[in-house]
């Protein structure tokens, strides 16, 4: 068995007399959606065109942020490798002045020595010279006093012999 289906259209609406004022209505509603898709259009655009400028905007400080970052990795590298350079060559300084001081330090030791040495040899040649003044003083001393006693011997044989004479003459005259 087959069963059909009627359908019916109803339509339901103003009454003939107010149609041609709904039109208007729905026309100007229309015309109002339309007026504001074209404002969304007009904004969905400007929306899209700041996003562009955005990504471009963006994409440029970005490149210009990796080099700035670069460039500054590059100059603490490079800092870093003045100050290791720097800190080289402070050692290297101070090794060098420690073996001056080092050096300075035996010659100065070594020309003290030696001045030492020269002020004893200094002072053993006085001390010769002294003691052979004073050895040079007693050999006169003891001179002067042979001397003296061959005088006296001398003195007293003239003496004696002028006494001699003197008591030979009383005889003679």
């Amino acid at each position: 068995m087959q069963t059909r289906l009627y359908s019916s259209i109803a339509m339901l609406g103003a009454a003939p007399e107010t149609r041609g004022s709904i039109a208007a209505v729905v026309e100007a509603y229309r015309a109002n959606v339309q007026a504001y898709g074209e404002q969304v259009r007009g904004f969905s655009a400007q929306v899209e065109a700041v996003s562009r400028q955005n990504e471009q905007s963006l994409k440029a400080w970005s490149i210009h942020t990796d080099g700035l970052l670069k460039a500054y990795s590059e100059d603490v590298r490079a800092y870093g490798a003045n100050w290791s350079a720097i800190g080289e060559q402070m050692r290297a300084t101070a090794n060098v002045l420690g073996i001056q001081s080092e050096f300075l330090t035996k010659m100065y030791n070594v020309s003290l020595q030696i001045e030492i040495e020269r002020a004893h040899e200094h002072f053993a040649t006085w001390r010769q010279q002294l003691e052979a003044g004073l050895r040079a003083g007693e050999g006169l001393a003891h001179a002067s006093n042979v001397a003296a006693s061959m005088a006296n011997s001398v003195l007293s044989g003239f003496t004696t012999f002028a006494g001699s004479l003197n008591s030979t003459g009383d005889l003679i005259a």
